[in-house]
């Protein structure tokens, strides 16, 4: 095989991981956009710590840092427990103090309000704007796309050149 062909495949696999990588990140848009419009009820925290997660072999190397957090909530007589707090990654973080401050503030007992989809009530969150510990993730699937097609462009120009 020439190496004009292969630069062709390997544009090919660039521009179809990026466009993965954009329709992931538009699907959690629209997830994000849709619970933005979600109905709330009061609920109650059963329990919230922090979470230390050792990363790396036989747990040597950097500290992550994790809420673990359990609410309760009812809709139409049914009630739910759930663990999310808002859309993808759970809230880990690489230093404890937004995770600390979020445990602080949220104490078990608490009564806090949790939107819920209305077609599934067991989805539900807390923060669904992400607001408490972002929405990296979401961001991250856009650069990936767009770092994915530039490949593909260099891709194909260098099968030009060659």
């Amino acid at each position: 095989m020439s190496d004009s062909f292969l630069m062709v495949i390997a544009a090919a696999a660039f521009f179809a991981t990026s466009a993965l990588c954009a329709f992931l990140s538009k699907r959690k848009r629209s997830r994000i956009a849709a619970s933005l419009t979600w109905p709330s009820v009061k609920g109650t925290i059963l329990s919230n710590a922090l979470k230390t997660i050792q990363n790396g072999r036989w747990g040597k190397g950097a500290e992550t840092y994790s809420v673990n957090l359990l609410y309760r909530y009812a809709v139409g007589g049914t009630t739910y427990d759930n663990k999310r707090i808002s859309w993808g990654t759970k809230s880990a973080d690489l230093k404890p103090d937004i995770p600390e401050t979020f445990v602080r503030e949220y104490p078990a007992g608490k009564t806090i309000d949790v939107f819920y989809d209305p077609a599934k009530p067991a989805m539900a969150m807390i923060d669904p704007a992400g607001s408490r510990f972002g929405l990296m993730h979401v961001n991250m699937a856009r650069v990936m796309a767009w770092t994915f097609a530039f490949c593909g462009i260099l891709a194909l120009i260098f099968s030009a050149l060659s």
